[in-house]
């Protein structure tokens, strides 16, 4: 994976031995300094497919979806929050005025900030900025090539290789990390710990019960201080709609602690194209509207103005077997069209980026990756999730993936970066000095000014290629992951005894008050 910025590419490493030669070159190339990129500006124009008036018939769709079908919110305390606020109400459906959805919507900040332990390492979240962030998974494709479940021993392994990787802004999704090992009650507080202990990235929690939303704040009170985060967004949860138009009651408990504390949620339908929505794209847009749009909007009856992503993770079926299915044209569509409607509720949105369906690293694990990172990058979403080695429709972690995943992501940081308008005269002397020469290699603009070049994919002549190992894509991954690993050392953030002591005291009071 590519780690410079263009003053470290002319930087001397302390402790290398100095000399020329192809090895040297090399091996200086395959262990840059290890850097965290900040925040991506997003500095190129959106796809869009749509016109004004189509994105007006979503949009109208979407708000007769909310006023005469209605969204089920499977909770009593947000029925009564409803009800309060002028919602029609039949059992746990509610039916919402555009006008009140519209007004509630428009509390939800278009911009926050994400904070870290180090606060060069807060991300913006919103308008043209996007960060990459990882996937849970309860199965692990490990170091030695294994398929197993994941275990409490792994996270450290899994959080210390997003701290390494460069263009990974977050140290943890938060979500979904099954640990096979550790008793359900008290699973999640290892979820939280381990990103907070070995690494100074923001991190995401869990909000699936009351308990563990509740806990997740407390711990992040004692990482913070308690005064922070009262007016600080920390952390971030993610409650998933039950499409079509449910919300269950478990989410929306989470979300409220959430809210109330003014940490971030983000509201995302599980869409299934042609199964958990009807086989129509606008109709399928539409219907993540309704239902997005109505989470966004609680989070505002809880607390008005907590961040709140509008959010869409679409994926296609197999008609066949009933499979969920990644990269499907159907699906690409929703990408896009999600980002049209995020900005005309000018709500900063989330999207995922290269999981794969594949079991392996292999040719389709590779197309997965590649048209999804693409389509979250020029579809412009702020958020983009599953850009870790997210395999088997996300359930798996695969170590290899996750270093060739970031290697995509940060190419796609380059390619968003945009274009510069600088320097074109200095580009003229060059071809007055040297345009009669066979090419621009030497040149110091040149060495100045680096063009990207991936580290992990291959481009050597064949006959070098088998003389270096024949390695495929998958040991190449595995090489640079171990690298990492045996490098974090050099970067470890360590943290605060005092920190360190109060969230290991407040994880042992609730094993022994809950096991």
């Amino acid at each position: 994976m590519s780690t410079r910025t263009r003053s470290e590419d002319t930087a001397k490493t302390p402790g290398r031995r100095r000399g020329g030669g192809r090895a040297s070159r090399r091996e200086a190339r395959l262990l840059p300094p290890i850097i965290h990129r900040p925040t991506l500006r997003r500095e190129i124009p959106v796809y869009e497919l749509l016109d004004a008036e189509g994105v007006e018939l979503i949009h109208e769709t979407a708000m007769t979806i909310v006023e005469e079908i209605g969204v089920d919110f499977l909770d009593d305390d947000a029925i009564k929050l409803w009800k309060a606020a002028g919602a029609q109400v039949k059992g746990h459906k509610v039916f919402i005025p555009r006008e009140l959805l519209m007004e509630l919507i428009g509390k939800a900040p278009s911009e926050f900030t994400l904070h870290a332990r180090d606060p060069e390492k807060s991300v913006q979240i919103g308008e043209r900025n996007m960060i990459f962030a990882p996937q849970g998974g309860a199965f692990i494709h490990d170091l030695d090539g294994v398929r197993r479940r994941v275990v409490k021993d792994d996270l450290p392994t899994i959080v210390k290789l997003l701290h390494c990787l460069s263009p990974i802004h977050l140290s943890s999704a938060g979500w979904a990390i099954d640990l096979d090992d550790v008793p359900v009650p008290v699973r999640h507080l290892e979820q939280i710990y381990c990103p907070v202990r070995y690494s100074d990235k923001p991190y995401c929690a869990s909000s699936y019960s009351k308990e563990v939303a509740n806990d997740a704040i407390e711990m992040s009170r004692i990482v913070f201080g308690q005064d922070f985060v009262a007016n600080n967004t920390v952390t971030a949860t993610l409650a998933n709609c039950n499409s079509p138009l449910k919300w269950d009651g478990a989410m929306l408990e989470g979300a409220r602690i959430f809210a109330e504390a003014g940490q971030a949620v983000i509201f995302s339908p599980f869409v299934i194209y042609g199964a958990s929505t009807p086989p129509h794209q606008l109709g399928a847009m539409a219907q993540v509207v309704a239902e997005s749009l109505t989470g966004v909007a609680y989070s505002q009856l809880v607390r008005p103005g907590t961040p709140a992503l509008f959010a869409n993770a679409p994926m296609g079926v197999s008609m066949k077997s009933g499979s969920p299915t990644q990269s499907v044209p159907e699906a690409e569509h929703l990408f896009y069209l999600t980002g049209q409607m995020a900005r005309r509720y000018n709500l900063p949105w989330r999207n995922q980026g290269p999981k794969s369906g594949s079991k392996v690293l292999d040719y389709w694990s590779g197309v997965d990756a590649a048209i999804r990172a693409q389509a979250a990058v020029k579809c412009g979403a702020n958020w983009i999730s599953h850009c870790t080695g997210a395999m088997e429709g996300s359930i798996l972690w695969n170590l290899s993936k996750m270093v060739l995943d970031a290697e995509l992501m940060d190419s796609c940081y380059t390619f968003a970066s945009g274009l510069s308008k600088a320097d074109i005269g200095v580009v003229l002397q060059m071809l007055r000095e040297r345009g009669d020469e066979s090419h621009f290699l030497g040149a110091d603009y040149t060495r100045e000014n680096m063009p990207y070049m991936p580290e992990l994919q291959d481009n050597e002549v064949y006959d070098t290629w088998v003389a270096e190992g024949s390695k495929d894509s998958n040991t190449r991954g595995l090489e640079s992951a171990r690298s990492l690993l045996a490098r974090y050392d050099e970067i470890d953030p360590g943290l605060d005894p005092a920190i360190d002591e109060a969230l290991q005291a407040y994880m042992r009071r609730c094993h022994e008050e809950r096991l």
